[in-house]
């Protein structure tokens, strides 16, 4: 199908997006953890053996309630959620790619850190976001949303673009597994700033879309995390920059070949190479001030669990 990319039709979207993610900021307040009432029961189960990958019955009620949605007022667009059963079906060229709670552990828990990500791709592309996220006096949270071409709105009020100069004394946020994946050039480790972890890859992303955290290094995503920031982040005056070996890529979001005839949901499930998030104006010299190290083997699986 041949979506209208009309700023007047995304605007639509947007707005359709940011309802869906308002009332699922309203779900997850309602299934929080509180130290001040007893909590409801979150079913907590576990996707592996391990134990390191949680779901909730917060996870699943938001998806429930996006997916049912979704489908009602556009049934030609295809669903991808994180805790959906995965199809072996075609993709179609409109998708809305959904992380009901990004930071499960975090919520299961009871820290305040987590965030709902709405993100809707064409051909590949992000074209809207809508990302809810928890924020002290502010009912039910902050929803940070955009599409392309109508610029970033927080609450539905317009913010300017994203300018920052580096600064040693700024927050940045930089996943568990950084030092063992990658370091700062001994030059740039003097300004890049003080690092932070917080669990949630979408709540890292809008950080820096909003201004708050000067880059973001993201390691271990998959497309749910990203998809919705990524549309916001374009918006924002912030870019991206891979930070393996991919010069050849060609396309917003490299993890399949998305000119391909046939795109099924099953390919879309591989992890997100790494990559930085920064405002554009400094986004060159972040990724340039930071490299990859060669791991073994045995320092990949290492990498990857640390922090899980």
């Amino acid at each position: 199908m041949t979506l209208d990319l009309s700023s007047n039709y995304l605007a639509e979207i947007e707005a359709f997006a940011t309802e869906l993610a308002a009332h699922s900021g309203e779900i997850l307040w309602r299934l929080f953890p509180n130290p001040l009432r007893a909590s409801e029961d979150l079913n907590v189960r576990f996707k592996d053996s391990q134990k390191r990958d949680p779901v909730t019955r917060a996870d699943n009620e938001v998806q429930d309630y996006l997916v049912s949605k979704i489908k009602t007022a556009y049934p030609d667009h295809g669903v991808l959620g994180e805790e959906g059963e995965i199809e072996d079906e075609l993709v179609p060229d409109v998708v809305w790619v959904l992380d009901p709670l990004d930071g499960t552990r975090n919520f299961m828990y009871g820290f305040p850190v987590f965030a709902c990500s709405i993100g809707v791709l064409y051909k590949g592309i992000p074209v809207c976001g809508a990302i809810f996220l928890p924020w002290p006096g502010v009912t039910p949270g902050l929803l940070i949303h955009a599409s392309k071409g109508n610029g970033i709105k927080i609450n539905q009020i317009n913010i300017p673009s994203i300018e920052k100069i580096l600064d040693g004394k700024a927050i940045i946020t930089i996943p568990g597994s950084f030092p063992d994946m990658f370091r700062f050039d001994p030059v740039f480790a003097k300004q890049s700033g003080e690092p932070r972890l917080s669990g949630s890859i979408a709540y890292e992303m809008s950080m820096v879309a909003m201004g708050i955290t000067q880059f973001a290094v993201i390691s271990g995503g998959k497309l749910w995390d990203i998809a919705g920031a990524f549309a916001i982040l374009s918006e924002s005056g912030c870019q991206y920059r891979w930070l393996n070996n991919m010069a050849d890529i060609n396309h917003p979001i490299p993890i399949v070949d998305w000119n391909l005839p046939k795109v099924f949901y099953r390919d879309l499930l591989v992890s997100i190479p790494s990559l930085v998030v920064a405002p554009k104006n400094m986004i060159d010299s972040v990724a340039e001030g930071i490299t990859k190290k060669s791991l073994t083997p045995g320092g990949v699986v290492k990498s990857f669990f640390r922090f899980w």
